[in-house]
């Protein structure tokens, strides 16, 4: 497996003081095969811009690219296809860019990294092992506003919507962007329509009922391939009308990011908006996983931060999550606080409470477990 085989030449390249009305039409027709923008200042490598980015975005068209675009490593088509996977995990891209020194030799996207990989013996894997158990829903009467929160406050993009216990349908970012951004943005200056009667809606009206989901133990080979075939980034896993989890391209990035590193009972892995030194925090999971290690035995540790931004006194509002996939099981955590030293602590607070809560439900089942085998003795 080698890097040059999946290197894509469905790019252009775009001065940062270009307009997003510029880029956009830089994408082209259905005849154009253009995925993503590489974006250059003073002729040096700035970052990418993609068309959902600039679709998704709230800007005026007149604004500059550099307003937007996305900061991206620069890497060798001699790089390992682990490398590559762990840098789209940790920087949530979906493109790389491939440079011989400072000559652009092309793209590479997250799905050519999951087709390759799904060749592999990987791909024989069961996806049931690599899923998300634990499961953010809706319910089809709450109000798109109230789901709108849910995703800004955990950091998400879908979510699976309920009626009762039954999978009715599922809602993105890009629904509520659909119908609360309009087609044709105002000019500047220009009053925006009220947005407030659309927020009240249930989310029921703007859901896709259309659910793609696969079996628990399909293969990783079969997931990789109905993603890309569909177009979506994630599969509800279900059987017998029942959400088991949920598996996106991320968790199978992250799975691929670790097979080129060395082995060892914990991993630390990093993603989403974060600017303090990770020593300090790997230091701190550190601690905590040697306090666990005991019940934990091993497992993934995995550190998220969003920047919701607002500011308080300079420091950033910011969200962080750790979840841990140990034998043990899933834990999860949260926190919300100024600065990411402190939501990092919160969080990691409210995943050791959730593991001192099923380490006691286990020890009292163990403990019922002697007396039944006692009395039956």
């Amino acid at each position: 497996m080698e890097i040059k085989d999946i290197i894509s030449d469905q790019y252009k390249k775009l001065d940062a003081e270009e307009t997003l009305s510029h880029a956009l039409s830089l994408f082209g027709g259905d005849e154009d095969d253009t995925n993503v923008l590489l974006v250059f200042k003073d002729k040096k490598f700035a970052g990418i811009v993609s068309q959902r980015m600039i679709l998704r975005s709230k800007r005026d068209p007149a604004e500059k690219i550099r307003t937007l675009l996305k900061p991206s490593p620069k890497v060798s088509s001699e790089d390992k296809i682990f490398h590559i996977a762990k840098l789209m995990f940790e920087n949530e891209l979906r493109y790389i860019p491939i440079f011989d020194n400072s000559d652009i030799l092309g793209v590479v996207r997250d799905e050519d990294v999951l087709n390759m990989m799904s060749q592999t013996e990987f791909g024989d894997e069961k996806i049931k092992e690599f899923m998300t158990e634990e499961l953010i829903t809706a319910d089809e009467d709450d109000t798109i506003a109230s789901v709108i929160n849910i995703f800004r406050e955990n950091g998400i993009t879908r979510m699976p919507v309920l009626s009762g216990d039954k999978l009715v349908g599922m809602v993105t970012m890009h629904d509520f962007i659909k119908v609360i951004v309009p087609k044709n943005r105002p000019t500047s200056g220009s009053m925006t329509p009220d947005k407030r009667p659309l927020l009240g809606l249930p989310v029921k009206s703007i859901m896709s009922e259309d659910v793609v989901t696969i079996k628990p133990d399909d293969t990783i080979k079969n997931a990789v391939k109905s993603m890309i075939e569909l177009g979506i980034s994630g599969l509800i896993v279900s059987e017998n009308g029942f959400m088991d989890g949920i598996a996106t391209k991320t968790d199978l990035l992250s799975a691929i990011s670790r097979m080129g590193q060395e082995e060892k009972d914990f991993y630390v892995q990093f993603s989403g908006e974060i600017t303090t030194d990770t020593n300090d925090i790997a230091s701190g999971l550190d601690k905590f996983t040697s306090k666990f290690e005991k019940y934990l035995e091993k497992g993934i540790l995995h550190v998220y931060f969003k920047h919701h931004g607002q500011t308080h006194n300079n420091v950033p509002l910011v969200l962080c999550k750790i979840k841990i996939s140990s034998p043990k099981g899933s834990f999860v955590g949260k926190g919300e606080g100024w600065g990411e030293d402190a939501a990092f602590h919160i969080a990691l607070d409210h995943v050791e409470r959730h593991i001192l809560k099923m380490k006691g439900i286990a020890k009292e089942k163990w403990a019922e477990k002697r007396l039944l085998d006692k009395i039956s003795f």
